[in-house]
């Protein structure tokens, strides 16, 4: 039979795991005490790699001649203006710089990777066109006319609002079951992790 273990952390991992779950029951002081320990760790970790983070750019990057760090730099002291209540409203200007940087590149990677991509694939090589691909492309733009247009539903329109209509249950439907799945394995992996501390497994 395994011997559980000897060190402290995996014996901490699993009381973690424990005043987690008694969460099941009802909410409780260890269940706080756990999610509270959580916060502060994460928030700790992320709080100091992106100190860290401006601290070597200032070093150690701009010194051997790229200026342009200069931005993230600023940018990224300004989310520290959240602490400040007087101050709290300057952080939505690197907060909105970011959105829409990371907007702009999703978006630009899904135009490439469901429409641009397969119509190329499909223009240049007829023979690797599918069912697969006319599907997609249809759905990603019905998606697409679905937000962009509000006009009222007739004609033409009635149609792709419904298809986008259909594509977005799709898209829930596999998305929910994909995270179902994914939570599953984690309880089942902690489960395992906790039989495995105590020698059980």
């Amino acid at each position: 039979m395994p011997a559980p273990a000897t060190t402290p952390g995996p014996w901490v991992a699993a009381i973690l795991t424990a005043f987690t779950w008694s969460m099941v029951i009802k909410e409780n002081i260890i269940w706080r005490f756990a999610e509270y320990t959580f916060l502060a760790t994460s928030i700790g970790v992320v709080l100091t790699t992106s100190i860290v983070s401006i601290k070597d750019t200032i070093t150690i990057t701009i010194p051997k001649g790229d200026y342009l760090s200069i931005i993230p730099v600023l940018l990224g002291i300004l989310l520290f203006a959240r602490l400040s209540y007087s101050y709290m409203a300057v952080a939505r200007y690197p907060l909105a710089v970011y959105m829409g940087i990371t907007l702009a590149l999703a978006a630009q990677a899904d135009v490439l990777s469901r429409i641009i991509i397969p119509l190329a694939g499909a223009v240049g090589s007829p023979g690797k066109f599918s069912i697969e691909i006319l599907a997609q492309i249809i759905i990603t733009v019905s998606v697409l006319l679905y937000y962009l247009f509000t006009q009222e539903r007739k004609g033409w329109y009635k149609y792709t609002w419904n298809l986008g209509k259909l594509g977005f249950l799709l898209l829930f439907g596999v998305h929910w079951a994909l995270y179902t799945m994914y939570r599953v394995n984690l309880a089942v992996g902690r489960i395992m992790s906790v039989l495995q501390t105590m020698g059980m497994l």
